[in-house]
């Protein structure tokens, strides 16, 4: 008896969390925080791809679209 009475109650007063749907990360939005990561805390190419979970090789590829040099592991920069 209690328990029927809880669960109307519970429907009346439960609404289901409305969640947007996610939304894909603009390309110049994740190139800015990719460039940032380069350019402002000299991140290597390995370094931001395991953090981003993107590929090294995309990530060379939108550094190199921007005009950056690619720095090596042991800190030198590549022409």
């Amino acid at each position: 008896m209690n328990s029927d009475l809880y669960r109307k109650i519970l429907a009346e007063r439960y609404e289901r969390p409305v969640v947007p749907p996610p939304a894909a990360v603009p390309w110049y939005q994740q190139d800015a925080y990719l460039l940032r990561l380069h350019r402002r805390y000299g991140w290597t190419v390995r370094q931001i791809a395991a953090t981003t979970r993107l590929a090294a090789d995309h990530v060379r590829k939108v550094l190199a679209r921007h005009g950056c040099k690619v720095r090596r592991e042991d800190g030198s920069a590549t022409a």
